[in-house]
């Protein structure tokens, strides 16, 4: 029973009240002491929630806190669920995209592929720049699965790690989104990076899958709002946090299945530092000389 898990499993009951119901949770002392120093110290310190081993989590949902404890002992946690739409709009196409998710290759002669503006960076432009022989920008993808590794502690999990995409436009994804997202607030508030990490992994594969139908746009502008909404994140003096990022690079990086669509234009009227981020990625996205240079 001296095993880590024996410990574990033998240690004292540490109760959790949930949610504006305050839903009791028992949960053992050392899985929540062993995620960060914070919690550690929210546990055996000389707090009063320490020595009354209890505490009250009014912002944090039931589900939210379930998937919590699932990382606390497993490493993992189960992603949410959709719901069956109920959009006035039945509207069931799916706005055309290509395969950007890609690295960049060789493959496929330059002259016979589609220029883009985003993702991997083409520029009809390049061919000026080949002609008066400078040298043309390099092509990097926006977003690559190299910065959104997996945490060590879940490596080797990672054939047991699954997420799932919409295969319909009745789909609602809003809740799978912001599942995720507020789980990462959770993580971001008592600083668990293994699990902020692990949050932007799953909610990353997520978005590389789904499939942009006309009537699902709306569950991506939920996440941008969610994730830009000061009581959940904040802007940083040191760099940009890290859901603000994956949702702001992912926009730019499906600009013209989004940016074009009303609820995109209205949430812009909004105002806010999405916004700001926003054109940031752009700009950074546009390598490419915006006038000739003599």
């Amino acid at each position: 029973m001296d095993k880590p898990f024996g410990k574990l499993i033998r240690s004292d009951i540490f109760t959790f009240h949930i949610g504006a119901e305050k839903a009791p949770f028992a949960v053992h002392s050392v899985a929540i002491a062993a995620q960060s120093p914070a919690l550690d110290a929210l546990v055996n310190s000389n707090m009063i929630e320490a020595h009354s081993r209890t505490v009250t989590w009014p912002d944090v949902d039931a589900d939210t806190f379930v998937r919590f404890c699932e990382f606390c002992y497993l490493n993992d946690y189960s992603p949410p669920s959709c719901q069956q739409a109920n959009d006035n709009d039945e509207r069931s196409e799916e706005i055309p995209d290509a395969d950007r998710w890609s690295e960049p290759s060789d493959a496929q002669p330059e002259s016979q592929r589609e220029p883009e503006f985003f993702g991997q960076v083409v520029s009809s432009s390049k061919s000026k720049l080949k002609k008066r022989g400078k040298q043309a920008p390099v092509v990097q993808p926006l977003l690559s699965e190299k910065d959104y590794p997996l945490p060590d502690c879940c490596v080797q999990l990672d054939e047991r790690l699954t997420t799932f995409s919409n295969v319909s436009a009745d789909q609602d994804f809003t809740p799978v989104f912001l599942g995720h997202a507020r789980l990462y607030v959770v993580a971001d508030k008592y600083g668990i990076q293994p699990l902020k990490d692990l949050v932007l992994y799953k909610l990353y594969k997520t978005l590389k899958n789904f499939t942009f139908f006309a009537t699902r746009i709306r569950d991506i502008i939920e996440l941008i709002r969610f994730a830009y909404h000061d009581d959940n994140t904040r802007g940083r003096v040191d760099g940009i946090d890290g859901l603000r990022k994956l949702v702001t690079d992912s926009v730019v990086y499906w600009s013209d299945c989004i940016t074009g669509h009303d609820d995109f234009l209205e949430l812009l009227q909004e105002g806010g530092e999405f916004i700001t981020d926003f054109w940031k990625v752009v700009r950074k996205a546009a390598s490419f000389p915006l006038r000739e240079q003599e």
